[in-house]
Order: structure tokens, then C-alpha cells, then sequence
């Protein structure tokens, strides 16, 4: 069901009648239904406001960390997104989702996985419903399945702002010998086994003036940039948009006297 979040009565429509009146009309239910929340029949636990999704870069920075890092459960209404001890990053994605989605901060949790892993969970049926029916998430195993977001035409600042997130989740920052073996140089690289994914980092890199190398391999997808002064620009560009800086210290202690970052 919804109702518009500043009203005070109970009056309530099915979330399902909505959409196939809208299908009758030919209406986006989702432009209709911004401002709206979304709560489960049972319960309102988890309840979410549908935000505005045009040049929203919060929401476009959270759904990448979704199609990267995270997953929609089979068999229960939690999503989760995954990290590698890199709590720091969850608790700024907590934050987020809490501010973009109006979620109770009592529907996110964190939990440590059976390797070690950090994870964040977010127990709302109606966020699952949402990012299934309008961006077209896949439950359980997601790869191969993702199709291309709408990322052309957002303000350049945008492109910033959204670039860590591909950096953080499946980017790899490492270095590479000169011909002489002197020096230690960065590079940058993002290998995923979606097609969609490695197009949508590509596009967000030439919106900010670098020419990525890309390459295919049966179902692995590398997206890649080698030149470091390119890597340099790139991470000095938009590090003060990263979640968490690990990354780069890491790639400033391997490489030749830091590389000015």
C-alpha cells in the first residue's frame, strides 16, 4: 500500500493496484508514487519513502554499491552488502540509506559473515519490492543479469561523486614496474562478470575525460586504466568523495614515494 508521508489518516491502496492502473494509463508509477511510503500489509517496519530518482546522486551512489557488493535474499525480505573489513564504508552506506530511503535506522544491522567479512543488513520488504520491480534487481545470484543504468546526462560534479563507488566495491588500486624497474606506478582496474556494470563505470570514466581500456574473456569483463598520471588524476579527483581512504593509503605505501597523493 502507500500514503503520502505527511498525511495523518490511515486510507490506504494496494501497492499492486497502483501499478496496474498505471500500466492501463501508461503512467511511470514511480515519478507518480515520489514523496509516497511503501510499508509491508503486516507490518510498517522497514516502511521506506520512494525518493526522487532524477540526478539523485546519493541514490545512484547506493544503487551501484547494491549491484556491486550486494544482494536481495531468496527467502526473506533482507538485503545485504558485503565488505572485506571495511566497516567504515557500511556505516556511511547505513547513513545513506536512512537519509535517501527515510528507513528507521532500527531496520539496518551489521554482522560479521562466516569469513570474516562485514556486512550490512537491511531487513524491508518494501525497499526489496521497490528495487526489484523498478530497477529490475534480480533475488539471490545476480550475475549476469544486471542491465545498463541511465547515467548520460548528469551534471559533471556527478561523475565525481559516483566514481568511488565503482573504485570501492570491485576497483582494484595496485602498481606496475617501469621498463627499469625503478619506479612502482598505480593503476587502476575493475573486473566484474557483468557486461552492464563494466559499460556503466566505462561511461562514468569518459564523462570525466579518461580513456579506459576494456577487455572480455568469456564471462569476465575488465575495465582498465594503466597510464599514472591518468590513475592519479582520477583518484585525486574524486578521493574526497570516497567512503573510506583505505585504498588509497594502501596504494601510496606500494608505490614510488606516495605518487603525490
Amino acid at each position: 500500500g502507500y500514503k503520502k508521508v505527511n498525511w495523518t489518516n490511515e486510507n490506504i491502496i494496494p501497492l499492486v493496484g497502483i501499478i496496474k492502473i498505471c500500466q492501463i494509463l501508461k503512467i511511470d508509477v514511480w515519478n507518480l508514487l515520489e514523496g509516497y511510503e511503501i510499508f509491508s500489509k503486516t507490518q510498517k517496519v522497514g516502511k521506506i519513502s520512494i525518493p526522487k530518482s532524477k540526478n539523485n546522486v546519493d541514490l545512484i551512489t547506493l544503487l551501484i554499491w547494491l549491484r556491486t557488493e550486494g544482494h536481495l535474499e531468496l527467502t526473506s525480505t533482507h538485503i545485504e552488502i558485503n565488505q572485506k573489513n571495511n566497516i567504515n564504508s557500511l556505516i556511511a552506506l547505513k547513513n545513506l540509506f536512512v537519509r535517501v530511503f527515510n528507513l528507521s535506522e532500527n531496520s539496518l544491522i551489521f554482522a560479521k559473515g562466516k569469513r570474516g567479512e562485514d556486512r550490512l543488513i537491511i531487513s524491508s520488504s518494501p525497499l526489496r519490492q521497490y528495487l526489484s520491480l523498478k530497477y529490475n534487481f534480480p533475488l539471490g545470484y545476480k550475475s549476469g543479469s544486471l542491465i545498463k543504468m541511465d547515467l548520460n546526462d548528469l551534471p559533471l560534479d556527478y561523475y565525481h561523486k559516483i566514481l568511488p563507488a565503482f573504485i570501492q566495491t570491485e576497483g582494484c588500486l595496485s602498481r606496475h614496474n617501469t621498463g627499469n624497474r625503478k619506479k612502482y606506478l598505480p593503476r587502476f582496474e575493475f573486473i566484474v562478470k557483468d557486461r552492464a556494470l563494466a559499460e556503466d563505470c566505462i561511461l562514468v570514466m569518459k564523462k570525466l575525460g579518461f580513456q579506459p581500456s576494456y577487455y572480455e574473456n568469456e564471462n569476465i569483463f575488465k575495465v582498465g586504466l594503466y597510464n599514472s598520471k591518468e590513475v592519479i588524476r582520477l583518484i585525486n579527483e574524486s578521493k574526497r568523495y570516497f567512503l573510506d581512504k583505505r585504498k588509497i593509503e594502501h596504494l601510496k605505501e606500494i608505490c614510488t614515494d606516495g605518487i603525490g597523493l
